[in-house]
């Protein structure tokens, strides 16, 4: 299990980026929101369209669910 984050504001591609908590490239803890421990990042992408429709995984950390 890992703790995963989704970024309040769009990145450079216009969507809302999952992070896991051990990312490098984890952004600011004021600009992200928590979304709890998940398996992998395919369940924790389920849980951010909870909060944005245009979700993207991190290509360091989520790469699964990273859209090319």
């Amino acid at each position: 299990m890992a703790l995963y984050y989704i970024t309040k504001n769009p990145i450079y591609n216009g969507k809302h980026e999952v992070h896991c908590a051990s990312c490098k490239k984890l952004p600011p803890m004021a600009t992200i929101i928590s979304l709890g421990d998940f398996k992998d990042c395919i369940r924790a992408t389920k849980e951010a369209k909870k909060y944005f429709t245009d979700i993207d995984g991190c290509l360091l950390c989520c790469r699964q669910c990273h859209k090319k």
